[in-house]
């Protein structure tokens, strides 16, 4: 009688047969195969292009929002307190870094967040360095996208950041960042360096 055993060893002995006959023959047609090779190159493109629609697609997405998000923005109040602009930095940070842990999907709230954490701090440059180092690089590239898209509006401290200074940050910042292994999340960072940063925000 024959074992389970037995009949799974075939099983898979025939399935490792028939991937290696498929990878030989797909090898074969493509050198030899002409037609075969212009139709894999085609669909490879089609597959590239597809991508690149989808890439093109998120960007548009993600702008609307980031639009949306500074046209609510231009109509918040300001911490009017030393007190208040602490508490406010802290709780856009912790927002910020929760969002990013989420992944992809929330990176666009999780920029919009340390965006406004960076409207009450006194120095923008040293603030984006800071996020340069913790943050997802994708949230970092939303956050200097949100800088230059709205560089000045009403009411946000004189000292933040036009498009114009933000090469200081790629010069001045490291080159290392410091990111969670495997999904690319935001790094908790150092918490003494975020306490003295809320120190800091204080006007």
């Amino acid at each position: 009688m024959v074992s389970a055993a037995q009949v799974s060893l075939v099983a898979t002995a025939t399935a490792v047969t028939g991937v290696l006959g498929y990878a030989v023959y797909f090898d074969y047609k493509r050198r030899n195969d002409a037609t075969f090779r212009k139709a894999i190159r085609k669909q490879h493109k089609a597959i590239r292009e597809e991508a690149e629609q989808k890439e093109s697609a998120q960007r548009a997405q993600d702008e609307r929002r980031l639009r949306a998000a500074l046209a609510e923005l231009k109509d918040d109040e300001l911490p009017g307190s030393p007190e208040q602009a602490e508490a406010f930095f802290q709780e856009q940070v912790a927002e910020g870094e929760l969002q990013a842990a989420k992944g992809p999907a929330s990176y666009v709230d999780s920029a919009i967040h340390f965006y406004r954490a960076l409207r009450v701090y006194p120095n923008p440059v040293e603030l984006l360095m800071i996020y340069k180092r913790v943050c997802p690089e994708a949230v970092f590239n939303l956050v200097i996208q949100l800088t230059t898209m709205n560089p000045g509006p009403s009411g946000a401290p004189a000292s933040r950041p036009a498009a114009a200074n933000l090469e200081a940050v790629d010069d001045a910042a490291p080159a290392e960042e410091v990111v969670s292994e495997g999904n690319g999340s935001a790094s908790t960072g150092n918490g003494a360096e975020w306490d003295r940063l809320s120190d800091e925000a204080r006007p």
